[in-house]
């Protein structure tokens, strides 16, 4: 674990210790310029005109403890898979990746090993889909979503209040990926690791993986 705990500490566990602080972030005019300008929501057409901007949200100690103990286990996984490495590339799928961290810590941990990997992320944010591209320039990054799209009340909808996108323009832009389309899409022999995080359309993606037979094709699930 020695190589593991080397690559989190730093990483974006490392400020989990710090007091919990739920306010918002003012935007400055140089934060909405490079939120505007990107890439994705050119794409997509979004009216996205930003006020202010949401900071992660620091937890209490037991959350901080709780994890941390999830990224290590994450990462010894990752360690066993480099172990037994076949020449075959270690596929990570990341269904609602955010910003990107998990994958960017499992292409870090993976490289670092002297591995291949591939990484294959879906996110309906656009601005996160940016941030996604420019952390892992090699990934197949998607602006879409898996499983059932989340109501206008649920997660997403406040996610969109919060950043002022106009729900109704979000979600006509997204595209829906089944894990079908992304195996096919990317040519992935077996899936390593699949973490999915995406606000109550998980059971969605379990109900493909049992009526598609694509469990002999998943080793580790999150």
């Amino acid at each position: 674990m020695a190589e593991v705990d080397k690559l989190l500490v730093g990483g974006f566990s490392g400020n989990y210790a710090e007091p919990e602080n739920k306010s918002d972030l003012n935007l400055t005019p140089e934060n909405i310029t490079i939120v505007k300008s990107g890439e994705t929501y050119k794409e997509a057409g979004i009216n996205y005109d930003p006020h202010r901007l949401p900071e992660m949200w620091q937890s209490s100690w037991d959350t901080n403890h709780w994890e941390i103990f999830q990224v290590r286990t994450f990462f010894y996984l990752i360690e066993q898979a480099c172990k037994s490495y076949n020449g075959r590339p270690l596929t990570m799928i990341e269904l609602g990746s955010g910003n990107g961290y998990y994958s960017g810590c499992f292409h870090d941990l993976v490289t670092g090993f002297g591995r291949k990997c591939v990484n294959i992320c879906t996110e309906p944010i656009p601005h996160k889909v940016d941030e996604i591209v420019k952390r892992l320039p090699a990934a197949s990054v998607y602006h879409g979503y898996s499983g059932t799209w989340a109501e206008e009340d649920g997660d997403l909808g406040a996610i969109t209040s919060t950043c002022d996108i106009e729900y109704k323009d979000l979600v006509n832009a997204v595209k829906q990926y089944t894990i079908e389309d992304l195996i096919t899409e990317n040519d992935v022999e077996k899936i390593d690791f699949l973490h999915v995080d995406i606000q109550g359309g998980e059971v969605e993606v379990l109900k493909e993986i049992r009526d598609k037979n694509l469990f002999d094709r998943i080793h580790w699930y999150f």
